[in-house]
C-alpha cells in the first residue's frame, strides 16, 4: 500500500476509534437515564428496571436467555432460572450465585460498559480495511477485473460496468 493511502487509512482508523468512544459515552449517558440494574445476592435475582413512561421493549426471549446462561456457565449447562416480566422491570431469578454475578456483569457491561463501543469500532474498522485494502470488492475503485492490481488504463473509467 502506498504511503499516502496508508496515512489516510490510519487517520480514518483513528477517527473511527474516537467516534466509537463518543458513541459509547452518549449511549451510556442515555442508558443511565432509562435503565437501572439491581442485584440481590441473598434472594439470587438480577433486575433490569426501565425508568420513565415512554419505554417500549420486547419481551425477553427465553431461548436467547438460555443461550446466554449456557455461555456464562463454566460447564456449558443452562442454569435453573425464572423470568418475571412486569411493565417497568424484568427480574431474573437464578439458583446459582456464580451465574447470578455473571448475568449481572453481562447486563452491566451491555448497558453501561463498552460492548456498543466495541461493536461500532469493529464495524468501522472492518469497513475501512475493506474500503482501502479491498476497494474493488466494495466498488470503490474503477477496476473492471475485480482486482486493483490489474492495469485497466486502456479502458476509460466511464465505460467500466459495475
Amino acid at each position: 500500500m502506498d504511503p499516502e493511502k496508508e496515512s489516510l487509512k490510519n487517520r480514518l482508523l483513528e477517527i473511527a476509534k474516537r467516534e466509537s468512544i463518543k458513541f459509547r459515552e452518549d449511549t451510556t449517558q442515555e442508558m443511565r437515564k432509562n435503565i437501572q440494574l439491581e442485584k440481590n445476592e441473598n434472594e439470587k435475582w438480577v433486575k433490569i428496571i426501565y425508568i420513565g413512561s415512554n419505554i417500549q421493549r420486547q419481551p425477553i426471549d427465553r431461548e436467547s436467555f438460555k443461550n446466554l446462561l449456557t455461555q456464562l456457565s463454566d460447564e456449558g449447562k443452562t442454569a435453573e432460572f425464572e423470568i418475571f416480566e412486569e411493565e417497568n422491570f424484568v427480574k431474573f431469578q437464578l439458583k446459582d450465585e456464580a451465574i447470578l454475578n455473571k448475568v449481572y456483569n453481562h447486563y452491566n457491561n451491555f448497558f453501561f460498559g463498552n460492548i456498543q463501543q466495541q461493536v461500532v469500532q469493529s464495524f468501522l474498522t472492518k469497513y475501512i480495511h475493506e474500503m482501502l485494502d479491498e476497494g474493488c470488492a466494495t466498488g470503490a475503485c474503477s477496476c473492471q477485473s475485480g482486482s486493483c492490481d490489474t492495469d485497466d488504463t486502456d479502458v476509460p473509467s466511464d465505460e467500466v460496468d459495475h
